[in-house]
């Protein structure tokens, strides 16, 4: 059902401060959108949720997203905040709670991913870092809306790509768009041409330097007499250091009511 009911900070800081006791649903009674810090217009937000509701059900995985603008009372550790946040408020779907939840606390610049059940599986550690890589790069330039609907692409995609037995690990993340890799290319290309052009300049102005095919020109005549002449092989030394070895999957944590989560975060 699509689920229209909103919360403010301080509803959802007490809520969270409560014992976490609430039984399981098949899906949440709260939106799937909580923009408590208003980052969107009424309109924008509709749509967000729209798109987070249609995903969620299309997948049978919950698919949420929060903005506070502070810290909700009681929390200084983002883990916490998104594992709470997202158990306290009877997300997930079925009894293994199969879903994700990306939280945004915008005065301290940080977000956060929380996963659990099927979530799990569809959003490794190299794709939530991915997902927080790209969300965050729209919001370091205030478009929340680009953000937002880049969070629902990339879920949706995830989730779709996990359905059919191929989760995205870190050898299998999206490529840059063909403009950005372009774009580099051509930067590239013109840095090398001006750097040759500079040092071709220099090396111009060095008009007493001239290429000597031996080192005869620097020595002065018969001041250097070699008697015997032997090349000996003293020893080598050989430094191996093992290449840290990764499975590519997602790592779990422990939530404080004893549920397995997944998940990461970072800043901007």
């Amino acid at each position: 059902m699509k689920r229209m009911k909103r919360i403010s900070v301080m509803v959802l800081a007490i809520m969270l401060m409560t014992v976490l006791s609430l039984p399981v649903f098949a899906a949440s009674e709260y939106s799937r959108l909580q923009d408590s810090a208003n980052l969107l217009s009424d309109s924008e937000k509709q749509a967000i949720e729209s798109r987070l509701d249609k995903i969620s059900e299309a997948h049978n995985v919950d698919v949420v997203l929060a903005t506070f603008e502070t810290m909700p009372q009681g929390y200084s550790d983002m883990e916490k905040l998104a594992d709470d946040f997202y158990e306290v408020l009877g997300y997930g779907y079925g009894s293994s709670h199969d879903g994700v939840a990306l939280v945004l606390v915008m005065d301290k610049k940080k977000w956060q991913i929380s996963t659990e059940g099927y979530g799990i599986t569809a959003f490794t550690d190299a794709g939530i870092q991915y997902i927080g890589e790209q969300v965050t790069s729209y919001i370091k330039e205030s478009d929340y809306n680009k953000a937002f609907n880049t969070y629902c692409d990339l879920a949706d995609d995830f989730i779709t790509q996990a359905k059919a037995g191929h989760p995205v690990t870190k050898k299998t993340l999206p490529k840059a768009p063909f403009g950005l890799v372009k774009a580099l290319i051509i930067a590239v290309v013109a840095g090398l041409v001006i750097a040759f052009i500079a040092v071709g300049g220099l090396s111009a102005q060095l008009k007493s330097v001239r290429f000597q095919a031996s080192a005869d020109f620097y020595t002065k005549q018969g001041s250097l007499n070699l008697t015997n002449q032997r090349d000996t092989f003293l020893f080598t030394t050989v430094s191996r250091t093992e290449k840290p070895k990764s499975s590519g999957g997602s790592s779990t944590h422990t939530s404080s009511s004893g549920r397995t989560h997944g998940g990461g975060g970072g800043g901007w």
